[in-house]
């Protein structure tokens, strides 16, 4: 009767981690490996089933053996908790994602106001980085200066080409 509940223990951690493997597929977008873990799994249970079916019924043309029904319960075991154990990293990551994504939404709508308040001034803006690249002229670059952007840009090159110590200044 031992060799029945061993057998009873290990079917039900198999279907546990089956059902299990089944519930990360959402979180972890891994579809195909979860559904064939899963699979496995259920396999295992199923033959842990027959091996009992046939034990209850007393069908002893082939007994179990006590050493490998242990060794079977010991991996049902380590399955599940394996399982169980990477299923908070991968919700932990699907938590992650959807913060950022709300992060991204947040920062793009503070950039998208506040290029629309630059661009609306009357003032003459720029920015670029050390190797002359830039990255922002504000819309009000003829209005100030006179020029088109791409005069200026060539003027202002010129000009730091000559000068490089009056980058502050200007």
């Amino acid at each position: 009767m031992t060799i029945a509940i061993i057998l009873g223990v290990s079917i039900a951690l198999q279907f546990a981690a089956a059902l299990l493997a089944l519930r990360l597929i959402r979180p972890s977008g891994g579809r195909a490996a979860w559904i064939l873990i899963a699979t496995a799994v259920s396999l295992m249970a199923v033959r842990r089933s027959i091996v009992l079916f046939r034990l209850l019924a007393g069908d002893l043309t082939h007994p179990p053996d006590l050493a490998a029904e242990l060794v079977a319960l010991l991996i049902s075991v380590l399955m599940l908790c394996g399982i169980a154990w990477i299923a908070p990293l991968f919700l932990s990551i699907k938590r992650s994602e959807a913060s950022l994504r709300e992060s991204s939404d947040k920062l793009r709508d503070l950039v998208d106001e506040q290029k629309f308040l630059l661009d609306n001034m009357h003032d003459f803006l720029y920015r670029h980085d050390t190797a002359g690249v830039f990255y922002y002229l504000s819309p009000s670059i003829e209005q100030v200066s006179g020029h088109t952007a791409d005069e200026w840009k060539k003027h202002y090159t010129a000009y730091m080409t000559d000068h490089p110590d009056n980058e502050k200044v200007i």
